[in-house]
Formats: C-alpha cells, sequence, structure tokens
C-alpha cells in the first residue's frame, strides 16, 4: 500500500511542479504583455488583451507540458532524485495528451451552408 502511496504523491508533486513553473512564466509573459500593450500608439481593447492574455495561458501550459518530457528526462540522468523525475515526465506525457486532445477538439468546424 506505501508504494502506491509514494507513487500517487510523487506523481501529484510532478503535476505540481509544472504547474507553477508554467504559472511563474506565465505571470512574467504578463507583465511583458501589459507593458507592451501600454506602450503601444493603439488604443487598449480590453476584450482583445483578455483574448491574449488566454491565448498565452494556454499556450505557455501547452509548452510546459511538451517540455517538462525532456526536463524530466534530463533531471533524471543529472540528478540523484531518479523516481521523482521520472514522475514528472510521466505527469507531463499526461498533460501533452490532454493538450493534444484539447487541441484536436477546439478546431474551428466549417460552416456548412444550408442553401
Amino acid at each position: 500500500m506505501s508504494m502506491i502511496t509514494e507513487f500517487f504523491q510523487n506523481l501529484l508533486a510532478g503535476f505540481a511542479w509544472i504547474i507553477i513553473f508554467s504559472l511563474v512564466v506565465w505571470m512574467g509573459g504578463l507583465v511583458v504583455l501589459l507593458i507592451m500593450e501600454l506602450f503601444s500608439p493603439n488604443e487598449l481593447f480590453i476584450k482583445e488583451y483578455l483574448w491574449k492574455v488566454w491565448k498565452m495561458f494556454r499556450m505557455i501550459f501547452e509548452w510546459s507540458s511538451y517540455g517538462g518530457i525532456i526536463a524530466g528526462l534530463v533531471m533524471t540522468q543529472t540528478s540523484g532524485e531518479v523516481y521523482a523525475n521520472v514522475m514528472i515526465s510521466l505527469a507531463a506525457v499526461i498533460l501533452s495528451v490532454f493538450h493534444l486532445s484539447w487541441r484536436r477538439h477546439s478546431k474551428p468546424k466549417p460552416i456548412r451552408d444550408v442553401t
């Protein structure tokens, strides 16, 4: 029973590392995006700005899950915590599959003409 508990604890820790890293990068991106919007000569439209924020949120979480696969495997080779780093890679694989299916299902469908 303790082996199953350790597995799920390390898997949840892997998800947490990826999510925390993604949030930190996203918040840095928000600062850069806000500065770019404030110093642009165009007007600031809230709806367009929020759309850019949402696109950046999805993109950073997606890239973090893809990069987490490689980062977890590299950390496995360079550090002593092999099991925890393999769980980071496994969590990244699960998130990558989720993001790929989300991307596939969120493609805009063509509008059919009913005339």
